[in-house]
């Protein structure tokens, strides 16, 4: 607890991230002239045992977006992706900032980095949802993966993680990874019938000045 009071002492800070391995009880009374407030118990799923398999189902998968599809619409997929966000529980996030953030996610994802990798699902020219994966030398990471509500329950989220996982093999990488919140039991379902297994858990709490 010193170090961290001694580096909110520092100018200017407002706001400071708070990454817990385990839930601390006495937050409020070590950490005075500070509002923390609790926005995530995020949790890290894993899977090791990669394989490439034949994609079935009723969207077409695709990198990036081609023309026809609607830049708008992944950008109302992408704020979907983060309803349960801590920049959108913490209630002291000025208004717009999550939605301003996670349209600037997508469209980073749209400007081709080489070390990141977007795949669309759409059928007949609609867009039906998207997953985001960003690599290294060593491990894939999942990070944003939306389905639009008229294709919930349709398979689209399965049949983009497969898609995901294949072009993580692609690349010769044998780990792929990817967080979500506790409370997100549609995430963390698919997570687990994709055969992750949950391999950490961490509290984040945002503190701010009082």
């Amino acid at each position: 607890w010193s170090d961290l009071k001694t580096n909110l002492q520092k100018d200017h800070i407002r706001l400071a991230y708070l990454f817990c391995d385990r839930k601390p009880e006495t937050i409020g009374n070590q950490l005075m002239g500070w509002k923390p407030i609790e926005v995530d118990e995020k949790l890290t799923y894993v899977k090791n045992e990669l394989a490439e398999r034949p994609l079935r189902g009723i969207c077409k998968i695709t990198k990036r977006d081609e023309p026809s599809l609607s830049r708008q619409k992944l950008h109302s997929l992408a704020i979907l992706s983060g309803r349960y966000s801590r920049f959108r529980v913490d209630p002291l996030i000025p208004g717009g900032k999550f939605e301003e953030l996670y349209r600037l996610w997508i469209d980073g994802s749209l400007a081709g980095k080489p070390d990141e990798l977007l795949l669309v699902a759409s059928h007949d020219g609609e867009v039906a949802g998207f997953v985001t994966v960003t690599f290294d030398r060593i491990e894939a990471r999942i990070g944003l993966i939306a389905v639009d509500e008229a294709w919930q329950g349709k398979g689209i989220g399965k049949q983009l993680m497969l898609a995901a996982e294949n072009e993580v093999v692609r690349r010769g990488i044998d780990v792929l990874k990817v967080v979500t919140q506790a409370c997100n039991e549609a995430a963390c379902n698919l997570y687990l019938k994709s055969g992750f297994r949950m391999a950490g858990k961490e509290y984040i709490y945002h503190l701010w000045k009082a």
